[in-house]
């Protein structure tokens, strides 16, 4: 019987099992790029309806009171759920990569 891996390395062959089963489970459950893009650009409509902002304002450069928290539950949001990257994620909220580098970071 093969093992899928070295077991010197990985372990036994029912982790390397359980590893790859989990992998394929984490990308069967992503969205296509296009869906991603609208639920993050729905995001935004509710936070900022929720918010009392027009769009324009919320992707200003604008440091009012609400505006960088909720820029950072939206940036820990589409980064650990949508898996959007740093950079698209930076461009959806008007900042830059450094900016959600940092909002992520302080979690």
């Amino acid at each position: 019987m093969k093992e899928r891996g070295d077991e010197r390395i990985l372990g036994s062959g029912e982790f390397v099992q359980s590893l790859l089963a989990e992998a394929e489970e984490y990308i069967d459950n992503q969205l296509p790029a296009r869906e991603r893009l609208e639920k993050v650009r729905h995001e935004i409509v509710e936070a900022k309806q929720d918010g009392g902002s027009t769009i324009v304002f919320f992707r200003s450069e604008s440091r009012s009171e609400i505006l960088p928290a909720l820029r950072k539950s939206l940036a820990v949001k589409f980064t650990s759920e949508y898996g959007l990257s740093m950079a698209e994620t930076a461009g959806q909220l008007g900042v830059t990569t450094n900016a959600v580098n940092y909002m992520i970071r302080k979690g």
